[in-house]
């Protein structure tokens, strides 16, 4: 799969990457590559689509997420809010699971996320290949900011799209990546995305494969033939 992770605020390379991340996902959607882009990384997504961004209000809570020093923690992974889902997305199914006769009911819409980014999709601008599917719940939860003040997130801010047609392409706002320590319940939920992810890059490389393995047969019989 394609992967766009998030950035610092503006440096001097920005516009070296973003140049770079744009080629790169022209060539994935001609391709039909998966994309998993992660917080700023999805902004590329959406604005490459044809969708524009709004700023956003209460979504930083302190440094950006990192590792620990031995790397077996997540730092500054500090959750902000509350989600609401669209409950027929791939995104809800996949944070789901698989369902079995011993599997509980999951509410998605009582997982808090953690939440670094101080611009979002505008749902106003949403481009015709996807679909917004999660979105921010302030129920007054969020924690002081590090200064002090009380976080008052925007309520109902994109968090995540999806794809509505071809390969799947999935933007998010948190950093799903950061939930691998165990440090929260909802751990499990979130490592489901990338594995999902990671899964359909390898499907969509054993096509490729394919492809090529049947070009060649293909070109040796014509060779054949001549």
């Amino acid at each position: 799969m394609l992967l766009i992770p998030g950035r610092m605020r503006e440096n001097e390379y920005d516009s070296i990457r973003s140049r770079h991340e744009t080629d790169l996902i022209n060539k994935a959607c001609n391709r039909g590559q998966p994309i998993l882009a992660i917080c700023a990384g999805s902004w590329q997504l959406w604005q490459k689509l044809g969708g524009s961004l709004q700023d956003a209000r209460d979504h930083v809570y302190s440094r950006m997420v990192g590792l620990s020093k031995d790397g077996k923690k997540s730092t500054y992974n500090v959750d902000i809010h509350r989600l609401s889902f669209e409950e027929d997305s791939m995104l809800a199914s996949v944070m789901k699971g698989k369902p079995s006769p011993y599997s509980l009911p999951v509410n998605l819409h009582n997982l808090t996320v953690n939440s670094v980014h101080w611009r979002a999709p505008d749902e106003t601008t949403t481009p015709t290949l996807l679909k917004v599917v999660a979105r921010s719940i302030d129920d007054g939860s969020a924690p002081n900011h590090r200064t002090g003040n009380h976080m008052e997130p925007d309520e109902d801010s994109v968090e995540a799209f999806e794809s509505q047609y071809g390969a799947p392409l999935l933007g998010i706002q948190w950093h799903p990546e950061a939930y691998f320590g165990k440090d929260f319940p909802q751990d499990e939920y979130h490592l489901r995305i990338v594995r999902f992810m990671a899964q359909a890059g390898d499907a969509y490389a054993a096509k490729r494969k394919m492809i090529k393995e049947l070009e060649g047969v293909i070109l040796n019989t014509s060779r054949t033939w001549a």
